[in-house]
């Protein structure tokens, strides 16, 4: 099971951009996300784009750390093990992607999984973290929030059973997802001040 290596990775690739900034440690560990789930792919891409955000500049040295990463994909994906998408392989993909009871199946069912697990006491920590007036971790709570958006847009899209779909890989992606939220109400790793 990848689920686990993968949340990890991007859990530390998390923790040291929020210790290091713009450097090469959390774009390696990004790629090794990259390279160990699918999933990787989109969590790569959100990170980069807040990252930009935060930064308002190209974030070049987490870019260089994930390049072999990106390289090491590329060649895999292309050379050793093509494998096309299932995603437009019946043509319909546009006729599901407007399919608003697709979109209310999919809503539900995150809800129900989220909370059937416990989860609702995650929002409840949130409140209670901006009660208390702790710091949050908006780019954490950003990154989750896209990844459940993410998710959510490939059920949509999927050409696959979308029940089934669901029903069989919800709960690891929640996996994916969860670290982040935690991240954002209970911690804060701030830069150390440098002396003189």
């Amino acid at each position: 099971m990848a689920d686990l290596p993968l949340t990890l990775a991007l859990m530390w690739a998390w923790i040291t951009y929020r210790r290091f900034g713009d450097h090469p440690l959390p774009g390696v560990l990004l790629g090794i996300a990259l390279l160990t789930k699918n999933e990787g792919a989109m969590f790569a891409v959100i990170f980069l784009v807040i990252a930009l955000v935060e930064q308002r500049r190209l974030p070049v040295r987490l870019l260089l750390g994930l390049l072999p990463g990106i390289l090491a994909l590329i060649f895999f994906k292309t050379v050793i093990a093509p494998t096309p998408t299932d995603l437009f392989e019946d043509g319909n993909a546009l006729s599901r992607l407007l399919d608003t009871s697709r979109y209310a199946y999919i809503v539900r069912e995150v809800v129900v999984q989220w909370f059937s697990w416990g989860y609702f006491a995650f929002p409840i920590a949130l409140v209670c973290a901006w009660a208390d007036k702790r710091r949050v971790d908006v780019g954490a709570l950003i990154a989750f929030i896209l990844a459940i958006l993410g998710y959510m847009f490939i059920y949509a899209l999927t050409s696959q059973n979308v029940v089934t779909h669901i029903q069989t890989s919800l709960l690891r992606l929640i996996m994916h997802t969860f670290p982040f939220f935690m991240f954002a109400v209970s911690m804060r790793i701030h830069k150390p001040v440098m002396t003189s």
